[in-house]
C-alpha cells in the first residue's frame, strides 16, 4: 500500500514515558463518505523512516471504529525517542505535557498549546546540554 499521508508525534503515556506515534492514510482506507481514515501505531525504526509515497505493508486491525498498525522487520526494532532531533516546538510542547503529567490538569491526547499534536521535524537537533535549565 502507498502512503497518501503520514504524521509523526512524539506522546507521553499515562506513566509519563515519551513514546512515538506514527499515524497513516491509505487509497485503500476511507470512512462510508469517502473521507481517509487516520491509522495509528507506534514508531519504530522502520516507521519513523517512512514518507509519503513509500509503498509499506503494516498489519492493520480494526477495534470498534479506531484502525491500528503494526509493522516489525526485526528484532531490535526499538527507537530511542531521546534521540531523535526536534525542534524548539517539539521541546515546549513535551515539557507541556510532562509538566501536565507531574501534577497539572490532565491534557488530552495530543494536546498541545496550539491545540494539535507535537508535531516531529527533522529540521533542528537539539542538544540536551545546551539547554540553559
Amino acid at each position: 500500500m502507498i502512503i497518501k499521508k503520514i504524521k509523526k508525534t512524539i506522546e507521553v503515556s499515562k506513566a509519563g514515558k515519551l513514546y512515538t506515534r506514527v499515524l497513516l492514510q491509505f487509497e485503500e482506507y476511507k470512512d462510508v463518505k469517502d473521507n481517509y481514515i487516520w491509522i495509528s501505531g507506534f514508531g519504530n525504526k522502520s516507521t519513523w523512516a517512512w514518507k509519503e509515497g513509500d509503498d509499506v505493508t503494516p498489519e492493520i486491525t480494526q477495534k470498534d471504529k479506531y484502525y491500528n498498525f503494526s509493522f516489525r522487520d526485526t528484532d531490535d526494532n526499538r527507537l530511542d525517542v531521546y534521540s531523535l532531533p526536534a525542534t524548539v516546538g517539539v521541546v515546549i510542547g513535551l515539557l507541556e505535557k510532562l509538566g501536565n503529567k507531574a501534577g497539572k490538569s490532565e491534557p488530552k491526547r495530543g494536546d498541545t498549546p496550539s491545540g494539535g499534536t507535537t508535531p516531529v521535524s527533522d529540521e533542528v537537533e537539539i542538544n540536551p546540554e545546551n539547554i540553559p535549565f
